[in-house]
């Protein structure tokens, strides 16, 4: 890792963008405002989901 964007050596940030749906990367707070929606009275009768903030990529960000 490179201590900044949790990239490691030889990634290339470009190509992960272009990679998803959004053509942008998920943010730390995105992955914060998942995590609080799910103890939210909003989420009260959500059950048995599994909520991926990945900007709609779908081989997943596993570079």
């Amino acid at each position: 890792m490179d201590g900044g964007g949790g990239l490691h050596s030889g990634s290339n940030p470009q190509k992960m963008e272009d990679d998803t749906m959004l053509k942008q990367l998920p943010m730390m707070s995105d992955i914060a405002y998942a995590a609080l929606f799910l103890p939210s009275d909003l989420s009260a009768k959500i059950t048995d989901v599994t909520i991926n903030v990945t900007a709609g990529t779908t081989d997943g960000l596993n570079y």
